[in-house]
């Protein structure tokens, strides 16, 4: 066998490991990616669900961002108006 053969498989051996390496880096991002967007999917479900149950008025969450009204007026109103 001549060195300068030997060499070059293992040259060529390492380029082909390396290129497996970004391969399966490729797949893990692209499987990081359809998990984020299933995950955004299971939001915008939970949102549309918590949408109509908001129209139905039973959604505690809902209820905490309506705006809050002021049952009584602030006593410097008061003196101020009644002085």
């Amino acid at each position: 066998m001549v060195p300068g053969n030997e060499e070059e498989e293992e040259k060529e051996k390492e380029k082909e490991k390396e290129k497996e390496k970004e391969k399966e880096k490729e797949k893990e991002k692209e499987k990081e990616e359809e998990e984020e967007k299933e995950k955004e999917k299971e939001k915008e479900e939970e949102e549309e669900k918590e949408e109509e149950e908001g129209l139905a008025g039973s959604h505690p969450d809902r209820h905490s961002q309506e705006v809050p009204v002021p049952l009584a007026l602030p006593l410097e109103f008061s003196i101020r108006v009644w002085g």
